[in-house]
């Protein structure tokens, strides 16, 4: 699926909001989630979310879950 090739892994989304605060002074994914690439250990997916003073946050997503704060950070893969 096309989803599968450009959805980040959480590494790379860790990575991301991480580098871009630290460059930027600026926090990304404060009120908003990203629907990743990685599954945790029943085999959903997992989002993260809520970049703030203490951290951000995961969680895992099911396919029927329902949030108006989704939002999508890309990855390209070979």
């Amino acid at each position: 699926k096309i989803t599968q090739l450009t959805r980040q892994t959480i590494p790379e989304a860790v990575y991301d909001v991480a580098m871009y605060y630290d460059k930027n002074n600026e926090r990304l994914l404060v009120n908003t989630y990203a629907w990743l690439l990685s599954l945790d250990p029943d085999g959903f997916l997992v989002s993260l979310d809520e970049f703030g003073v203490n951290g951000a946050s995961g969680r895992k997503w099911q396919s029927h879950d329902r949030i108006s704060k989704l939002g999508a950070s890309l990855s390209r893969r070979s």
